[in-house]
This record gives C-alpha cells, structure tokens and sequence, in this order.
C-alpha cells in the first residue's frame, strides 16, 4: 500500500516537474526570435500607423510594412510614404518601412523573406500578417510553440470538401492556410520557387481579359493562401 507522505513527494516532484517544463516552454518562446511582416496600400496605411504602436510591444525583433513606389493592380506609381507617418514611429524602433516590389498578396511574404536574407537572419521565424486585422501576442506564441523544422503553421486553416465546400479546421493538419491568420515559417523554409514565381506578378495587363495565361496569373496572385499552401506540403492549423 502506497503511503500519504510517499503520495505527497510524488505530488509535489510532478508539480516541480510541470513548473520545470513550463518555465522551459517559455525560456523556448523567449528565445525564439521572430519578425512581422506585412503590406499596407495608399489607402490603408493612414489607418495602419494609427493602430501599429500595440503590435511594437510584442516580443518580435522587426515589424516589416511592405510598401511599394508602383502598386500595379490599382495603376499607382511613384508612391512614397508621407513624412507625417515616420513621425508616428520614430520612436518605434521596431518598425521598419520598407519599400519593395510589388508581388499582390505575396508581397508580405516576398518583402519579409528578402528582408531576412539581406540581413541574414538566419535563425529567426517570419510570421506573415495582415494591415487591418488586430492580432494578439498569444497566437504568435502558439504558431512558434507548434511550429516544427518540416511544418508551417497558420491561425486558420481549412480543407476542401468534394463538394467543393469549405471545412474549417480547428486545430491540427490542414490543407490550406489563410493569411489572415498569421502564417510562421523559418528563414530555412523560405522558398525560392515562390520568389521566382512572383516575378510573373509584374507582368499581368489588368486591362487584358482574353488572354487564358494572362488570366489564370491574375487569378493565381488573387490566391495567395493557395500559393502558399501548395508550395508548402505540411501545414498545421494552431487553436488561436
């Protein structure tokens, strides 16, 4: 028969034990270092840099905003951000404008991914977000803690049914990945293939409608998520 104060010790080692691997859970987090990324239009970023000081005090190294001189969908050229905006984020160390091709949706991802390797960071994550959506630091901590050397992981995920229908996953394997909810890969997981891919993006008419390649870029580009989620063959939704 198991004695009480045989019971005690094994309680008090399994909760110095559970102590032992939370603080290590974090002491992981904390080490694990990160970027933002994201891109912002003309027409949104006045609404981006009212709201972007809560993102600042998360625990990333680098928030990236994306902008580009020559957006070619909404026939925009020679765009630069107005000084009033780096006023708002001088002392916001983290916040880094950067001014980059235009790649449509993958611009976030293109823009982040070519960061990181001009200034070699190496051993950090890149989580892609979007400009008007408000985000917790809770998920981020959840894409990293569930984030593998073979995985990309997302705070929402779907399947497609044969029906064509959307199922969508909670938690665990998912067919796709949708960028609103944050998608986090390693500088190790960044894709040439997408990045030469993007190239095309520069080369869509807008105005041109009879053309079948021309159509399916334009519509392949609109998809970034399906980009994403094929060029990436295991993908893991997070409960956010």
């Amino acid at each position: 028969m198991v004695s009480r104060a045989s019971l005690i010790i094994a309680s008090e080692v399994f909760h110095n034990l559970s102590l032992k691997n939370t603080f290590l859970i974090i002491l992981l987090y904390m080490n694990t270092q990160y970027i933002l990324s994201m891109t912002t239009t003309p027409m949104r970023i006045e609404h981006l840099m009212d709201n972007i000081s809560y993102l600042s005090k998360f625990a990333c190294q680098k928030i990236i905003i994306n902008v580009c001189r020559r957006y070619n969908k909404m026939r925009i050229s020679d765009y630069i951000v107005p000084k009033k905006y780096y006023k708002k984020i001088k002392y916001l160390k983290k916040i880094v404008i950067n001014y980059t091709d235009d790649c449509g949706p993958l611009t976030k991802y293109c823009g982040g991914a070519k960061y990181m390797r001009d200034n070699k960071l190496t051993d950090h994550h890149l989580i892609i977000i979007d400009d008007d959506v408000h985000y917790t630091e809770n998920l981020f901590q959840n894409l990293l803690k569930d984030k593998t050397k073979k995985n990309i992981t997302t705070g929402s995920g779907f399947n497609m049914t044969l029906d064509y229908k959307y199922h969508i996953v909670k938690e665990g394997n998912t067919e796709y990945v949708e960028g609103y909810g944050g998608i986090c890969f390693h500088y190790n997981q960044i894709s040439d293939i997408m990045m030469d891919y993007s190239e095309y993006y520069k080369h869509i008419c807008w105005d041109e409608y009879d053309d079948i390649v021309n159509d399916f870029l334009k519509a392949s580009f609109l998809g970034d998520d399906y980009i994403i989620s094929k060029t990436y063959k295991k993908r893991t939704a997070i409960c956010s």
